[in-house]
């Protein structure tokens, strides 16, 4: 989503102003915030050096935030003020550092307005009309930005608008229903963007939310039936047997992943044998259907097929597929390359590579995780030398070939890698297949080339195959062998230290049998790429 940067330095020369140091560097959006209505609410984001971030507001009483820590979290501000003024400060701090940024802005009452500049003696209006079809209690908020002619403003109601005459793009956010584990997500589709807005005229634009098909999900394959089974978040929110209500068939069989595109598309990789190793996409309804899947032909380079294992989405909305056939591989497909069905040859394959410690980049991939800073971590299952490596983004696209950082297994901690997850913290989280480790590793300030240092080893969870956040940062972790299959929720993950973990629910029922890694239709704040 796009965000005008600003921050308020006050005049002031210190460091983090400019959200930069020499430690490090911090960026909080947006940088102009239009003067905030009592009970209104707005998003805000962090960018730096490091996926990191903590919040902070002042002074005390000045409303709340959702969130004190990951990269994005939304500001409320009180529902009444003393005055006709109340000016607020949000901090972001990058972790493990001193350094800062800063949005200043006014809380206003209700009656002043959003406080714009004067729009010019030619200006006109947006009639902006946003339906929310959840409007009240524990409804969404919408986030609707309004840019061009100089102007950049988010609305989150309707409103009318006086702006200077010109061109505008309208911009509708997804928006998401709080949920203790998987958030139901709302897209706003824009009617009448760009909008051209005449000298004293009126320009009507529509903004109309409506539920993501399939949100509120938990989504996980079935490498013995090819199936793709979606559990509804109901079910989840108490130990018990769980039951597919949504269940896609691949026809190929060995469906080993699944992930989810920018626009809540529904992808898998299937690995059945030669060229019958595909890539499946659907489109979800809001009614439980599903669109005809797009099949794509995963082929490297040359047009051999691949042996894929696990999937993600890049920021820029290209998939990478991990091959584990030797030579391992990673294997880039671009948004465009999706659109439809066929055999393309892939925009890029990295292949692998040792550094001078002996490590190598690329050894039977199993999970891969993109963090907050769009870098790409793989975690290489080979079961004598097992490494995670991360690979960088690249200028003009795509990622960089050799691994920036390379981190090695000491003591059989990681035998045989499997999942990898991104808390909201920016924490790596890694499970272990068989000897039942699920390990956090705190990757921000690692060296380009190291064994493995666990910020905590949670032990007791057998053949985890794959993990994931839900909306409240609490951990589930699938295993799942060749006779059953059970789901664990840990609270609280990233306060443990090493020890036994802490099944707080635990779940079985179909499928029963060799499920692959998951994923939650919305993942946790600040780990997916929506909202």
């Amino acid at each position: 989503m796009k965000h005008l940067l600003w921050m308020a330095c006050l005049g002031l020369a210190l460091a983090g102003c400019n959200g930069s140091s020499a430690s490090g560097s911090v960026t909080i959006s947006p940088k102009q915030v239009a003067d905030i209505e009592v009970g209104g609410t707005q998003v805000f984001k962090a960018t730096g050096s490091s996926p990191n971030f903590g919040w902070s507001l002042s002074p005390s009483g000045a409303g709340s935030i959702s969130s004190a820590g990951g990269q994005t979290t939304t500001y409320t501000a009180p529902s009444t003020i003393s005055g006709t003024s109340l000016k607020v400060s949000l901090t972001v701090t990058l972790g493990g550092s001193q350094v800062t940024d800063t949005a200043v802005f006014n809380v206003v009452p209700a009656s002043t307005g959003h406080g714009l500049p004067d729009a010019g003696p030619n200006a006109g209006a947006l009639a902006l009309s946003i339906f929310n079809p959840t409007s009240g209690d524990g409804g969404i908020t919408p986030h609707v930005e309004v840019t061009g002619a100089g102007f950049d403003q988010t609305y989150s109601s309707s409103s009318t608008i006086s702006v200077p005459a010109g061109v505008f793009d309208i911009i509708a956010g997804t928006a998401v229903m709080a949920d203790p584990v998987v958030g139901v997500a709302y897209v706003g589709m824009v009617t009448g963007s760009p909008a051209t807005v005449q000298p004293h005229g009126t320009t009507p634009v529509a903004v109309n939310y409506t539920q993501l098909g399939g949100s509120g999900y938990l989504w996980a394959p079935s490498s013995t039936t090819g199936q793709v089974y979606g559990y509804p978040g109901s079910q989840l929110q108490a130990s018990g047997a769980l039951n597919a209500t949504i269940t896609l068939n691949t026809d190929a069989g060995h469906t080993e992943a699944v992930a989810f595109d920018k626009a809540g598309g529904l992808w898998a990789v299937s690995n059945p044998g030669g060229m019958n190793n595909t890539l499946w996409g659907w489109h979800l309804f809001n009614d439980g259907g599903v669109s005809r899947p797009v099949v794509i032909a995963l082929v490297d380079d040359g047009g051999v097929s691949i042996e894929p294992k696990s999937l993600a989405f890049g920021p820029s909305g290209d998939v990478w597929v991990a091959d584990s056939a030797l030579p391992s591989r990673l294997i880039r497909y671009t948004a465009s390359q999706l659109a439809t069905s066929g055999q393309p040859l892939p925009a890029q394959v990295i292949t692998d590579s040792v550094n001078s410690a002996g490590f190598h980049s690329l050894a039977y991939p199993f999970g891969l995780a993109f963090d907050a800073a769009g870098s790409l971590w793989v975690g290489n299952s080979d079961s004598v030398n097992p490494t995670i490596a991360k690979f960088a983004p690249a200028d003009g696209g795509g990622l960089g070939a050799t691994p920036t950082t390379v981190l090695a297994d000491d003591g059989g901690i990681l035998h045989n890698i499997n999942g990898l997850a991104f808390d909201p913290n920016g924490n790596l989280w890694v499970t272990s297949y068989p000897n039942g480790n699920v390990v956090r590793v705190a990757v921000s300030s690692l060296p380009a080339s190291s064994y493995v240092a666990p910020a905590a080893v949670l032990t007791g969870v057998t053949n985890a195959t794959s993990l994931a956040f839900d909306q409240s940062g609490n951990l589930w972790v699938l295993t799942s062998d060749f006779s059953t299959s059970s789901l664990v929720k840990i609270n609280g993950p990233s306060s443990l230290s090493s020890g036994a973990a802490i099944f707080s629910q635990t779940f079985t029922g179909t499928p029963i049998v060799n499920v692959g890694k998951m994923q939650f239709n919305m993942p946790a704040a600040g780990t997916g790429l929506y909202p």
